[in-house]
């Protein structure tokens, strides 16, 4: 899918698609894709509970996953991209990944963050399944484990900002769905 400012459109077309072909389905298959872009990716948690309620798992625990992963992306990867796009899918079992997209005015170029929950041990210490887009430089990747340090200290006081403590404690706890 593209990552230019033209083409970076094609993410949120195929998670709306999903969202839209796999619903009608959704209890045949198991799957579930809650999100999408702007106002919608901040519908997500609402509808991970709602999921849940139907289904049988924790909800409100996916929820809290979907606000962490969106926070450590805005936060703790500090590339110069907002994000616009949060595309959160789940199973009847509460696995789940999530794609995010961000984009950078200036550059005029998106990038892709992708999360898988199996096999995670953390949210804050190198999470992510990929991470896709052009080269651009330096980025500052507190979740990278070079960075454990400074990342305890600046995601831990940003995240206590949000209500959440997330230091040693996200690094050492469940992921819901993992392995």
């Amino acid at each position: 899918m593209g990552m230019d400012w033209h083409s970076s459109g094609i993410t949120t077309s195929v998670i709306g698609a999903l969202k839209r072909g796999l619903g009608p389905l959704e209890k045949e298959l198991g799957i579930y894709v809650c999100g999408g872009r702007g106002k919608y990716s901040r519908q997500t948690p609402h509808q991970l509970v709602s999921v849940g309620d139907r289904v049988g798992f924790d909800g409100s625990e996916l929820a809290t996953a979907s606000r962490l992963v969106a926070k450590v992306d805005s936060a703790a990867v500090q590339d110069g991209f907002q994000l616009y796009l949060h595309g959160f899918i789940v199973t009847d079992e509460a696995h789940w990944i999530v794609v995010q997209q961000g984009m950078n005015g200036e550059l005029k170029q998106a990038r892709r963050y992708h999360w898988l929950s199996e096999g995670m041990a953390s949210f804050v210490d190198e999470p992510h399944a990929a991470i896709d887009g052009p080269e651009q430089g330096e980025i500052v990747n507190l979740t990278d484990h070079r960075a454990e340090a400074s990342g305890d200290m600046q995601v831990g006081a940003h995240l206590a900002g949000a209500g959440w403590h997330c230091t040693r404690a996200c690094r050492a706890g469940t992921i819901p769905g993992g392995a």
